[in-house]
């Protein structure tokens, strides 16, 4: 047997030098000459946080020029490190800090002892032998290890600082726990008994060289710094301007039109004149960068990007008289009131020159226009008559109406609506439910209830508030069983219908899956893109086009994976001009010869859509190869799954890996007696390929429930969806039954993939309902003898999400109930019964 005394020493002996040691962070990294112009606190700062923080993040943090700036970017960098965002606390920011006061009580800072205990959490138990300073420290695992180790420390050389003992690093051994006598701790829990060495021995013998030096590397080894676009996002907002940068000139004008709840409505305008502007294919365009500052700290930043056609600036100018030719910037912010101080940094981006404006705010509490006028100092002739129109929109108490949301997510059954009005001048409230009327109340309280069905649906519910005459003063919208992933923009104002002359306030509402933030919104004026507001609120004014009566403005949302929604309004619309809501049905078809392979080069003229019976036309096509496309892979865990669960993991994990480009996102969803998102929708492979990894089977099956969970988790999502639906057993555990799932497919629209694994003879039920959900929703069904064939069937599920054809039409059918839909490919006028056709079944408006 090896005994401890010859191991430990064959380690301490090993000869090299361990690679990138924290010893040359200790000792090597000391603060360069360019930190000695920064204030006390972040040269401390700096020192404090040198093993997280990343060489660009330093240098970043170096260039900052005003200490405002500086600690704004602190509690960035400590929110990209926040291991839990959703809660109140930032964990990764307090573990750090009391690890480092608990560091520094304890250690020296050239003491390797801090290091593994700042980057890797307090051990479970340390130790030291009575005759010599060593230490031996366990951890069960710790924040950078997942897995049981042991850590030795000893003096590099004598009356030096401890340092880890490993197999490729010199130290100077002396005996194994023996040699010079050392002064015998305080605490003597600490003293090293003989469970401690034998459980070090134990694990010692079960390491190779190898190992161990990749371990030790591992826990002084920092953890990876958060993506460095944090970096690039946070500089994006800076007001700095370079000292040789080109300057241009402009003027700034500050109003304050109203107020926004508790808030008053901070509006800026800044004012270039054309000859000092830089135009681009018949465009000025311009990008604000704002800071506020509160108390010497930054309050608040934001962005916005302006498209101004090049001419505007004459024809909006000429209206206000005695001004010279100009072109506004406005834009809008809530603050309350008080001191504060403003700084802008105007770029035009088609020369690479700068504005740059600072000037202290005095924001007041603004009740009523008159007094806000008095205030401010109203100039008849201002540039800010122009906006008039959006200055009296802010001023005026108009009438709101709110839907109240609900406390629970998926409604069903019946519930029950509330509002909350503000303001005056509505006299009765009519409730619609997807655009149809369903009750008026004429006094308060103006609520409904609602009988929403057994199956949890998307719908709008929707009331429009009536003043003293038969005008709508207030109206809200509410979507009714949005889904985990619903994405859409919604124009409060304007409202449709309502006339302006020159100008409007266009505010816009975004909904994001998962509480995701939007990336931006662009307003738009009949097709010209006028500005780019990139956070909320998401409020813009803007001048209409002064030749045209009739205009509409769109809101185009965006997040950052580049998916986008949008909403459009019209405005100064005759009163007998009736505006009609578009639905485009979208159909995507798969096309197999008698080989079940994908037939790729038709082409529109080759298909026919009917809807009950009646032939539709096609007003879009196109092959949908490059569309990006969400899956969601359901797989079902119960307890029968066990055998087979190994290679099912690896058949999904090769799916992901070989279908997902980086545009497409899935989603995985295990299901026994309950389903659970494992993973929402997202572009990880690492992400998906983990949580794949870690599922077990045991338990019953609730396949009804869990298609149901499925289909509404994708509610809201545009685009290509599809479901991979694996099963190897009947359903035992759902509250709804067979009938109701398949009803809930034909309403969801998401084709679904089934996959029966191994079924018995007497699940008939069970297999009768997979190929019936594959079929009503455009998907095939697949039933396997044996799980080593489950590979097979997600390629051929792969090439067929990436053979399909989009084919969009406008229903010229207008009832209410389920509507047939029927796709066929014709050659010569007839139907090509070689081929077989694989689409949506049908559908409810």
């Amino acid at each position: 047997m090896v005994t401890w005394h010859r191991v430990l020493t064959a380690i301490v002996l090993a000869a090299g030098c361990l690679t990138g040691t924290v010893a040359s962070w200790a000792g090597d990294k000391s603060p360069p000459d360019e930190t000695a112009e920064l204030a006390e606190r972040f040269r401390v700062w700096l020192e404090e946080t040198e093993l997280l923080i990343s060489e660009e993040e330093r240098q970043a943090f170096l260039a900052l020029a005003e200490d405002y700036q500086r600690d704004a970017f602190i509690e960035r960098f400590w929110r990209w490190r926040d291991p839990y965002p959703e809660t109140i606390t930032n964990e990764g920011r307090r573990s750090w800090t009391e690890r480092l006061e608990a560091s520094q009580r304890l250690f020296d800072q050239k003491d390797e002892r801090r290091t593994v205990y700042l980057l890797n959490g307090e051990p479970a138990w340390r130790c030291r032998y009575l005759k010599v300073p060593d230490e031996l420290w366990y951890y069960p695992a710790s924040d950078l290890v997942g897995r049981e180790f042991f850590v030795l420390f000893r003096e590099r050389y004598i009356d030096g600082p401890l340092v880890v003992v490993s197999p490729d690093r010199s130290v100077n051994p002396g005996d194994a726990f023996g040699g010079r006598p050392t002064r015998l701790p305080e605490d003597l829990s600490w003293v090293c008994k003989e469970h401690h060495f034998f459980k070090y021995r134990v694990w010692l013998q079960n390491q190779d060289g190898f190992s161990l030096s990749r371990l030790y590397h591992e826990i002084v080894t920092p953890p990876e710094p958060p993506n460095p676009e944090w970096i690039s996002e946070f500089l994006a907002t800076s007001t700095t301007v370079a000292a040789d940068a080109e300057r241009f000139d402009a003027s700034v004008e500050v109003r304050y039109p109203g107020r926004h709840q508790s808030r008053t409505v901070v509006q800026t305008v800044v004012t270039v004149a054309p000859a000092d502007a830089a135009g681009s294919r018949g465009f000025f365009n311009f990008l604000v960068r704002g800071e506020v500052l509160r108390e010497d700290k930054l309050f608040e930043h934001f962005r916005y990007r302006f498209d101004l056609p090049a001419g505007d600036g004459e024809a909006e100018a000429a209206e206000v008289s005695g001004q010279p030719n100009v072109l506004p910037l406005i834009f809008q912010r809530p603050l309350r009131p008080g001191e504060y101080t403003l700084l802008l940094k105007v770029e035009d981006l088609n020369a690479v020159r700068f504005f740059h404006h600072r000037r202290p705010l005095t924001v007041p509490a603004v009740t009523e226009m008159a007094e806000l006028d008095a205030a401010i100092g109203f100039e008849e002739d201002s540039v800010a008559r122009i906006f008039a129109e959006v200055e009296a929109a802010v001023a005026a108490d108009r009438p709101l109406i709110r839907i109240i949301p609900p406390r629970t997510e998926i409604l069903a059954g019946l519930q029950r609506f509330a509002t909350l009005v503000t303001g005056r001048g509505i006299s009765e409230v009519t409730f619609l439910l997807d655009g149809q009327p369903i009750m008026t109340k004429r006094r308060p309280p103006f609520e409904v209830e609602l009988d929403l069905g057994e199956l949890p649906q998307a719908k709008v519910l929707a009331v429009d508030a009536y003043g003293d005459g038969n005008d709508i003063v207030a109206h809200d919208e509410f979507l009714l069983n949005p889904g985990g992933q619903s994405f859409r923009v919604r124009l409060v104002e304007p409202r449709r219908g309502d006339r302006y002359e020159r100008s409007l306030l266009a505010r816009a509402e975004v909904e994001t899956p998962d509480e995701v933030e939007p990336q931006r919104v662009e307003f738009f004026v009949n097709e010209t893109r006028v500005a780019t507001v990139f956070q909320p609120p998401f409020a813009q004014p803007m001048v209409l086009p002064p030749t045209e009566q009739i205009a509409y403005v769109r809101a185009v949302a965006y997040l950052a994976d580049g998916h986008s929604t949008e909403d459009l309004v019209f405005v100064n619309t005759p009163e007998l001009i009736e505006e009609i809501d578009v639905q485009m049905v979208e159909l995507y078809a798969s096309v197999l010869d008698r080989e079940r392979q994908p037939v790729l080069e038709l082409g529109q003229q080759d298909f026919v859509v009917a809807e009950n019976g009646v032939e539709q036309t096609v007003r879009r096509f196109e092959p949908v190869g490059n569309l990006p496309v969400q899956v969601a892979l359901m797989i079902d865990v119960s307890g029968s799954m066990e055998d087979g669960m190994a290679t099912a993991r690896q058949a999904a994990m090769q799916f992901l890996e070989q279908a997902l480009t980086p545009r497409d996102r899935a989603a995985l969803i295990a299901f026994d007696r309950r389903p659970r998102l494992e993973v929402g929708l997202t572009a990880d492979q690492d992400l998906l390929s983990n949580a794949l990894l870690g599922l077990r089977a045991a338990g019953g099956t609730a396949l009804y429930d869990s298609l149901i969970f499925t289909l509404y988790y994708l509610t809201g999502i545009r685009g290509q969806r599809a479901v991979l639906l694996l099963s190897d057993g009947a359903d035992e555990d759902s509250d709804f039954d067979d009938q109701e799932a398949l009803e809930y497919v034909r309403r969801a629209g998401v084709t679904v993939y089934t996959v029966g694994l191994k079924l018995p003879s007497s699940s008939r039920r069970t297999r009768k309902l997979l190929a019936e959900v594959a079929r009503e929703s455009g998907g095939r069904s697949f039933f396997l003898d044996n799980v080593e064939e489950l590979g097979n069937v997600y390629g051929t599920i792969e090439r067929e999400l990436r053979s399909r054809y989009l084919l969009a039409y406008q229903s010229s059918n207008t009832g209410d109930g389920f509507r047939e839909v029927e796709v066929q490919v014709l050659r010569d006028g007839k139907k090509d019964r070689r081929l077989t056709v694989t689409a949506l079944r049908g559908y409810y408006p």
